[in-house]
């Protein structure tokens, strides 16, 4: 049943401890709670935004940018039925293997668990996203390259809207859904082991209301995840899950810039879009993170001068680059853009500022920072391509001029795509409590009852678009989740 809090009656949470408390209707938190239902458990979903989107339920997600230029924290974040669903572009694609392995130099790196522990849960995944068939893969090194991997993509067309795909459902359900109920605190039992109720408040009906669950699952997105736990310290005071310190740090996304341009001979024969990928042995031998090259469709132009003047980060010869402007012919340029796997950078994360919102609540403060190894992500990337190029004798590249500087300084949102939308790693997976904030099976580290479902508790954060790999860990939690009910 779909239920408005501002019409809450005294009762209605007065005789009903739910067998889970699902908080956070996105695609983490929708495909959770009906797993839940269907498996016959009381679970109560609780939205903080309505329907639609509203000015006083989405300002609670203002916040300011303290670092890198990235977009403002309400545009990246829908409160409402189907949460940051929304945004999604429909495009998504699985974790690699080799995403879960620990790379040596990457510190921190590696997974729990194994992308094996999620596979079975990706037929499902694949339904619930309405995903097609996978698109041809293209290549225009026809199989030449052993470091670049083309790959290819499944999209959701139309793009399900998790709001929209579940409304109808949701409103026949026992899942009790609550629209405009916020979150705003937790009750620990004495011994701080557990959670023993939640605390929300509304916006018109300003008082605060309890509710009482067995099992409590946060899935607010990985800003809000961390900025709720850092919030929640009435009774610890450095935040419920934060006794290392690492609630919202290792903020990630994917990073998207353009790195460089390309000149080639011909139209390469190939669709819309390339996608290249490196292989395992790439990252291991460049010491370099995964990524995903993206050259979009060739447009047609001239460019003897470009060629004479070219930066050859492609280890390109003067001679070789004289011998082909000696030669007159058409050609065809376009830009290269690279999508990667952020490092893990303590210092990139979210904070609490000393502004709050309407609900008492510290505003979330991001400050999102890259490192080198970032930085040669990209350059690894782009002149590996440019290597390819030159090796087939297909074309040549040239790399944007603020990359091939000493320190790197990134351009902003006014200048490029800079970031995904994709926020990862703020409560991040691991084995060892002071490495991470949730276990392999999403619980907080020291807390016997509170877990974490969405794209906070990714260890690393591939190339890879989230969404897939958010809906098989959702997923697999319900499954845990079942299990510890049944036990």
């Amino acid at each position: 049943m779909l239920l408005d809090a501002e019409q809450r009656q005294d009762d209605w949470f007065r005789d009903i401890v739910f067998d889970v408390c699902v908080c956070g209707s996105g695609p983490a938190g929708i495909t959770l709670a009906r797993k839940l239902a269907a498996k016959g458990w009381t679970v109560g979903l609780f939205e903080s935004g309505d329907l639609e989107l509203k000015i006083d339920s989405q300002e609670l997600s203002e916040g300011p940018n303290v670092g890198l230029d990235y977009f403002t924290l309400d545009s990246v974040r829908l409160r409402k039925l189907g949460g940051t669903s929304g945004h999604w572009t429909g495009v998504t694609h699985p974790f690699e293997t080799y995403d879960f392995d620990t790379l040596p130099h990457h510190p921190l790196s590696g997974w729990p668990i194994a992308r094996t522990d999620i596979d079975p849960f990706a037929d499902e995944a694949a339904r619930i996203l309405d995903l097609g068939a996978w698109e041809p893969v293209a290549d225009m090194f026809e199989g030449a390259s052993g470091r670049l991997k083309p790959i290819s993509f499944r999209s959701s067309t139309p793009i399900t809207r998790f709001g929209e795909k579940y409304h109808e459902e949701l409103k026949s359900s026992k899942i009790r859904t609550y629209l405009n109920a916020t979150l705003v605190d937790l009750e620990l039992d004495p011994s701080l082991g557990s959670v023993s109720s939640l605390i929300f408040r509304s916006y018109e009906s300003d008082k605060p209301f309890t509710v009482r669950a067995k099992h409590v699952a946060l899935c607010l997105g990985a800003v809000e995840n961390a900025r709720f736990l850092l919030n929640a310290n009435r009774q610890i005071s450095a935040g419920i899950g934060n006794q290392h310190d690492l609630v919202g740090r290792y903020f990630s996304e994917h990073p998207v810039f353009q790195v460089g341009s390309i000149v080639l001979r011909s139209v390469p024969r190939h669709g819309p879009v390339l996608h290249y990928i490196p292989s395992r042995d790439m990252m291991l031998k460049e010491q370099c993170l995964n990524f995903v090259l993206s050259i979009p469709s060739t447009v047609e132009a001239t460019h003897k001068r470009w060629i004479r003047e070219a930066v050859c980060t492609a280890g390109v010869t003067q001679r070789l680059v004289q011998s082909i402007i000696g030669r007159p012919f058409q050609c065809y340029d376009q830009n290269v853009w690279v999508g990667f796997e952020q490092s893990l950078n303590r210092d990139s994360r979210v904070m609490l500022s000393n502004k709050a919102d309407r609900f008492g609540q510290r505003r979330a403060v991001l400050d999102w920072r890259f490192n080198e190894l970032d930085f040669h992500t990209m350059r690894t990337s782009f002149i590996e391509f440019g290597r390819q190029l030159a090796a087939s004798d297909l074309g040549r590249a040239r790399m944007v001029d603020w990359l091939q500087a000493e320190k790197p300084q990134p351009p902003g949102i006014d200048k490029d795509v800079v970031g995904s939308f994709h926020n990862m790693c703020t409560t991040r997976m691991s084995e060892n409590p002071r490495e991470g904030v949730v276990d392999r099976d999403c619980r907080v580290h020291g807390l016997q009852n509170l877990y974490i479902g969405g794209s906070s508790v990714f260890a690393t954060g591939s190339y890879a678009h989230p969404t897939f790999t958010i809906v098989q860990l959702a997923l697999r939690l319900a499954e845990h989740l079942d299990g510890k009910l049944r036990s």
